[in-house]
């Protein structure tokens, strides 16, 4: 697991930025929370599938070398759950890269903002909301490392893997597999699916909040988008602080007017009560349309 625990334990060098358009600036400022969506309703349209298909595989090929070994009714335990197993993470989204045209002509093609936050306070945010905040990997190569230390460590766990009280020793082994599938495996591969993206999104330099993987069942609230009702979690931004402790500062992205773009910013931080929260101009020289 020593490889997936380096990955996990990178933490950003820079703000992050979360680029937004006009209605969900309003949104985070006044209710001081960001909205994880579900990742089925998330861009791409692989999201997870990969990352199981690529579980698949490895455990296809286990079965084939190990045939008949103790092991074997994980295996088939797991072979028959993984294609099953649900994408039911929220995400939160953020980029590195704080003014980048092809991110606003992406997330703000009508004109936005990017709001940049402190990572560290996101980190501690997200340990008191039971989230987690880790870096996306688009390298084919570096996911299937990263599937296959998760498979190893699975195996060698398994072995001393006792089902939690009442049921502790008083249960057959098939049973003992589906706790273990559900208790040990399922959050780790869904945490690990949730970061594996295509190498087409790989300019976005993306890293996520992540929630759904301690507390599966939640009551979402809910958001229209376009012919869709999309659902999401709140992340509340000021546990413990102000929204000016996690907010670095918001950048007004390229518009027809950034002029009254800051005037409308302007009024909207004092209407919030975050009138500190400092603001500036994308240097991008492009101009939206209508």
């Amino acid at each position: 697991m020593k490889l997936i625990q380096d990955f996990y334990s990178q933490v950003p060098s820079v703000p992050l930025a979360h680029y937004t358009s006009a209605a969900g600036l309003t949104g985070v400022l006044t209710s001081k929370s960001l909205w994880a969506t579900h990742i089925r309703f998330l861009n791409d349209s692989k999201e997870f599938v990969h990352a199981v298909s690529l579980a698949r595989e490895f455990l296809q090929e286990r079965r084939r070398r190990f045939a008949g070994v103790e092991t074997g009714l994980l295996t088939d335990a797991l072979l028959a759950r993984v294609d099953a197993m649900p994408g039911n993470t929220w995400i939160a989204s953020f980029s590195e890269d704080g003014d980048r045209l092809s991110q606003w002509r992406g997330y703000c093609p009508a004109g936005g903002y990017v709001i940049n936050f402190r990572a560290q306070r996101l980190i501690d945010l997200a340990s008191q909301q039971q989230f987690i905040l880790a870096r996306c990997t688009y390298s084919r190569d570096e996911q299937a490392s990263l599937v296959e230390s998760l498979l190893d460590a699975t195996y060698e766990n398994f072995v001393d893997y006792r089902a939690p009280p009442p049921n502790d020793g008083l249960i057959a082994d098939e049973n003992r597999v589906g706790y273990f599938c559900a208790q040990w495996f399922f959050p780790k591969m869904l945490r690990l699916g949730s970061v594996m993206k295509d190498p087409a999104f790989r300019e976005e330099k993306e890293w996520r909040l992540i929630g759904g993987l301690y507390k599966s069942h939640v009551t979402p609230s809910y958001r229209c988008n376009g012919p869709l009702v999309v659902p999401h979690r709140l992340f509340n931004l000021v546990l413990g602080g102000t929204l000016e402790d996690t907010v670095e500062g918001i950048t007004i992205g390229p518009s027809i007017d950034q002029e009254l773009a800051e005037l409308g910013l302007s009024c909207l931080r004092a209407s919030a009560c975050v009138g500190h929260i400092a603001s500036k101009r994308s240097t991008i020289p492009f101009r939206q349309t209508k």
